[in-house]
């Protein structure tokens, strides 16, 4: 058995197979460090929009 557990896809929360593609990247918190999430590379589900940059606290 893997010692990693189960990956599963951000989007779709689907799991992720040994061998399948796959895409990865940060998400950012402002209450603390981010984590890095995993997408399949052809994944079924559009993925909403996110903030890819910290918005100016300036008006």
């Amino acid at each position: 058995m893997s010692r990693e557990g189960v990956r599963f896809c951000w989007t779709c929360q689907q799991p992720i197979r040994p061998g399948e593609q796959t895409r990865k990247t940060d998400v950012f918190s402002a209450s603390g460090p981010g984590v890095s999430v995993e997408f399949h590379t052809r994944c079924p589900v559009t993925p909403p929009p996110y903030q890819r940059a910290p918005v100016s606290r300036r008006h």
